[in-house]
């Protein structure tokens, strides 16, 4: 295992490290959970997914989900996820994306609602074909009777609780959907 990190105790206690996924196999969010927990000592680690991988180590938490696709799991990332994190901040790992060298950690990261990569592409939808908007084109210059569809990055990103729950406490920024039982 990689030596400690420099993440001090302080900032250790206001991050939970959360996969989220709708997947019944989880035992890869697991493991980048238990691979970054290993990089960041003393942070809290988080699985939601359907079912608790049996392999997952006692100090990664489970919450319980209901299975989700893609477009599920973004809805979750974006009104759900301040619900299960109980930190100042979240540090979103997956299977594919979790932390490799804890010694990178500056704890001014902590100044900053979100670290991580931005949604720059959409797919946009109308009568006469479909087409990819770059560049975040589509946030201004979608022609009428178009409809862009935002490609949602919730990967490995760091996001503070304020940023989370910004779509509970501004209701001019909600959007209307059909919410599933996400917590099973």
């Amino acid at each position: 295992m990689p030596e400690p990190t420099h993440i001090s105790a302080e900032s250790a206690r206001r991050i939970t490290i959360v996969s989220v996924t709708g997947l019944a196999d989880a035992k890869a969010a697991g493991w980048a959970l238990a691979l970054s927990q290993a990089q960041m000592p003393g942070c809290r680690a988080l699985l939601c997914s359907p079912a608790r991988p049996t392999d997952l180590p006692p100090s990664v938490e489970h919450r319980a989900i209901a299975p989700m696709d893609y477009q599920g799991y973004s809805w979750f990332m974006l009104f759900m996820l301040w619900r299960v994190i109980e930190t100042e901040f979240a540090l979103v790992v997956q299977d594919d994306g979790w932390v490799l060298d804890g010694r990178l950690w500056r704890d001014d990261y902590l100044h900053y609602d979100y670290i991580g990569a931005p949604v720059h592409l959409a797919r946009v939808y109308s009568r006469d074909g479909d087409y990819w908007s770059r560049r975040f084109e589509w946030t201004y210059g979608v022609p009428d009777g178009h409809q862009a569809v935002p490609v949602l990055n919730g990967g490995f990103s760091l996001r503070s609780r304020k940023l989370m729950r910004v779509f509970a406490e501004n209701p001019a920024l909600r959007v209307e959907v059909s919410a599933p039982d996400w917590f099973s």
